[in-house]
C-alpha cells in the first residue's frame, strides 16, 4: 500500500502542481469539454475486456493467469472494431445530447483514449499479480508527467479543448510501455504454456464476469461519471468545468490512496484465497480502519478551506468550483473506505451482489439528477442532495462488505 501510495501520490502531485497553471491557460468552458471527454473514455474503457482482466490475479497457476491475460487481449482487439465504427457514425448524435457538440470531430481521440486506458488496466492487473507494485507506481508517475507536459506545452501554444484532450490521451498511454516491457520479460517464461483449450475453459469458468461484473463495473463508472454528463445537459460547459474541477479535487484522495490501497488489498486477499476467510476478515478490518483515518483529514480540509483555496490557487474565475468542492467533501470518507475494499466481491466471486449494489447507486444518482431537471434545482441544491445521497450509499456499501466478510467466517465454502 505504501509503495503504490507513494507512486500514485507523486503522480498526483505532478498533476496537482500543474492545475494552477492549466486553469490560467484554459477557460472553465475548456475544462467542461475535457470533463465530458474524460467521462466518456472512463465509462467505455472497462467494457473492452468484458472484465476478464480483473480475473488475472486470481488463479494459483501461472499458466491459467497467462491464458486469462491473452483472452482479455483478444477481446480488447476484437471489440475495438465495433467501437471505432460506432464512434465514427454516431459520435455527432451522442455529443449533441450531452450539449457538447464540438466533441464530435474528436471522436478518434476518444477511441484512442479508450484503447489506451483498457490496455493500461490489463497490464496493471498482470503487474498486480506479479506484485510489481513499485513498477506500477513508476508507471503512474510516468503517465502523469507525460499528460501534464502535453497539456502545459500545448496550452501555451494552442489553448483549446483539443490540447487538454490530447494531454489526457498521452496520460492514459504514458505508463503502458513500462508495464509492457515487464510483461514481455514474463512472456518468455509463459508463452510456451499457452493453451487454446484452457482459454476456452476459462472463458466459461469466469462467465460471471461479463454477465455480472461487466454491467456492475459499467454502472459503477456510470454513476461516478454521469454527474458530469448530467451537469453538462442541465447547466452547460461553464458550470460543468467548475463542477469537474471540484470533482477532481475531491477525487484526489481517492486516486491518491483509496485506489492504491484497493490494489494492494486485492493483491493480498487474492493471494490468501477465499479458503482462508478469517485472514481476509482481519485484513479487511485493518484496511477499513486505516482508510478511515487517511480519509478524515483531506475531507475536513476540503470542507472548510476549499472555498478560499480555489480562488487563491486556481484564479478568481474558479471560485464557484471551491463552493462545489466544499459540499462534495461530505461523502469523501465513506467513499474512500468503500473504494479500498470493493475487490472483496471478486475474491468471493459475488458478482451478482456487486451488480445489485452498483445498480442501486446508478438508480439513486439518476433519481437525484432527474429531480434536479423536473424541479429546476440550482447547482448548489443539486450538489448538496447528491452528496448526502452518496453518504447514505457508501455507508450501506461498507455494511454489506462486512456482512459478507463475517458470513464467510461461518460458511467459508459458500
Amino acid at each position: 500500500m505504501l509503495v503504490l501510495a507513494f507512486g500514485s501520490g507523486a503522480a498526483k502531485l505532478i498533476g496537482l502542481a500543474a492545475i494552477p497553471v492549466l486553469t490560467r491557460l484554459y477557460s472553465p468552458e475548456d475544462f467542461g469539454v475535457l470533463s465530458i471527454f474524460t467521462a466518456v473514455v472512463t465509462m467505455a474503457a472497462p467494457l473492452m475486456t468484458l472484465r476478464y482482466a480483473v480475473a488475472v490475479p486470481l488463479p494459483k497457476s501461472e499458466k491459467l493467469a497467462f491464458d486469462i491475460f491473452l483472452l482479455a487481449c483478444f477481446l480488447l482487439f476484437l471489440l475495438s472494431v465495433p467501437l471505432g465504427v460506432f464512434l465514427w457514425f454516431f459520435s455527432s448524435s451522442l455529443f449533441e445530447i450531452l450539449n457538447i457538440s464540438e466533441l464530435s470531430k474528436y471522436w478518434w481521440l476518444a477511441f484512442l483514449g479508450i484503447l489506451f486506458a483498457s490496455s493500461y488496466e490489463l497490464l496493471t492487473f498482470w503487474s498486480t499479480r506479479k506484485k510489481k507494485f513499485s513498477l506500477i507506481a513508476q508507471s503512474q508517475m510516468l503517465q502523469m508527467a507525460a499528460g501534464t507536459a502535453v497539456k502545459v506545452v500545448f496550452g501555451f501554444l494552442y489553448p483549446t479543448p483539443m490540447s487538454l484532450m490530447s494531454g489526457h490521451v498521452f496520460q492514459l498511454a504514458g505508463g503502458s510501455p513500462l508495464l509492457a516491457k515487464s510483461f514481455f520479460s514474463d512472456l518468455k517464461e509463459s508463452y510456451s504454456s499457452f493453451s487454446k483449450k484452457r482459454m476456452k475453459f476459462l472463458f466459461l469458468y469466469y462467465k460471471e464476469y461479463p454477465f455480472f461484473r461487466l454491467p456492475a463495473q459499467f454502472l459503477f463508472v456510470f454513476s461516478s461519471q454521469s454527474p458530469l454528463l448530467f451537469f453538462s445537459m442541465l447547466y452547460g460547459s461553464f458550470e460543468t468545468g467548475q463542477f469537474g474541477l471540484a470533482m477532481l479535487a475531491v477525487g484526489l484522495p481517492i486516486t491518491l490512496l483509496g485506489k492504491t490501497a484497493g490494489q494492494a488489498y486485492y493483491g493480498e486477499i487474492a493471494r490468501v484465497g477465499r479458503e482462508n476467510p478469517k485472514k481476509i476478515y482481519e485484513i479487511t478490518k485493518s484496511v477499513a480502519v486505516k482508510s478511515t483515518l487517511f480519509g478524515v483529514v483531506p475531507s475536513l480540509l476540503l470542507y472548510f478551506f476549499s472555498g478560499k483555496a480555489f480562488t487563491v490557487f486556481f484564479g478568481e474565475e474558479w471560485s464557484t468550483a471551491g463552493e462545489y468542492c466544499s459540499l462534495l467533501a461530505i461523502f469523501l470518507v465513506p467513499q474512500f473506505v468503500s473504494t479500498s475494499l470493493v475487490n472483496i466481491f471478486s475474491v468471493f466471486n459475488l458478482q451478482k451482489l456487486n451488480l445489485a449494489l452498483n445498480l442501486l447507486r446508478a438508480l439513486m444518482v439518476a433519481l437525484v439528477f432527474s429531480s434536479a431537471y423536473f424541479f429546476s434545482f440550482d447547482p448548489i441544491r443539486l450538489i448538496l442532495l447528491f452528496s448526502f445521497l452518496l453518504v447514505f450509499y457508501y455507508s450501506f456499501f461498507m455494511t454489506v462488505i462486512f456482512f459478507v466478510a463475517k458470513k464467510r467466517l461461518s460458511d467459508p465454502l459458500e
